[in-house]
């Protein structure tokens, strides 16, 4: 569908709709194909990873996260009738692996290098979207038509302090977390620390690479809104 004169819609049949409600709110199954059948559109954002040549619409990340979806696509493998809890039901398995990731993050703006956090983080999710992972509000003021994308990113923390983490994070209430940042860019360049590959999130699939690229690609397709 990218640039293309294809139009994009989304009913929310299935049990992963957080585009769909990142786009469309609550708005109804049958509304939903009222607005497909009314036809009005907008230009929309996406990101593209050069490196596979792919695009994401949602949110991608890196961190403990991508690591939950890693494991929540074994869970659903395993438990077809509780697909639903996937991600949730995975967190607790995820976290085994650590909450320390020590990468290399370069973060763009109009050409001009962005100031972060030093590392380790826990954390690191690029956003066109507003949410992903069953309802994780990570980004809930995103706008997917504005020509940037959102580096969300968090510093490791104690386990101690991981399950309040969480629970901010899921109802969207995490923006006064002192080691939380969410920076507007254009461009992120992920690599890791010993070249080794990387677990990553492309809007719930996973892919490993030692380093990949990021970038705005605005206008890519025309949604139906």
């Amino acid at each position: 569908m990218i640039d293309t004169e294809l139009n994009f819609a989304i009913l929310p049949f299935g049990t992963g709709n957080d585009l769909y409600a990142g786009l469309y709110g609550k708005r109804s199954v049958k509304d939903q194909i009222d607005h497909i059948f009314k036809g009005k559109t907008s230009e929309t954002d996406a990101i593209y990873i050069p490196e596979l040549d792919l695009y994401t619409m949602n949110i991608l990340s890196f961190g403990a996260d991508a690591n939950v979806v890693f494991q929540a696509n074994d869970f659903k493998e395993k438990n077809k009738f509780l697909q639903k809890y996937a991600y949730m039901a995975s967190i607790p398995k995820a976290l085994q692996a650590g909450t320390a990731f020590y990468i290399d993050l370069t973060a763009r703006k109009d050409g001009a290098e962005l100031k972060l956090m030093e590392r380790p983080y826990i954390l690191t999710a690029l956003c066109n979207g507003t949410m992903y992972g069953g309802g994780f509000q990570i980004n809930p003021y995103g706008q997917v038509n504005d020509g940037l994308l959102e580096l969300v990113y968090v510093q490791t923390m104690p386990m101690r302090k991981i399950w309040t983490f969480l629970y901010k994070f899921f109802t969207g209430n995490h923006e006064d977390l002192e080691k939380l940042r969410s920076v507007p860019c254009d461009e992120v360049v992920y690599t890791s620390k010993d070249g080794s590959p990387m677990i990553i999130n492309y809007d719930g699939e996973i892919y490993q690479l030692p380093t990949f690229t990021c970038q705005v690609k605005k206008h890519a397709y025309k949604r139906i809104i």
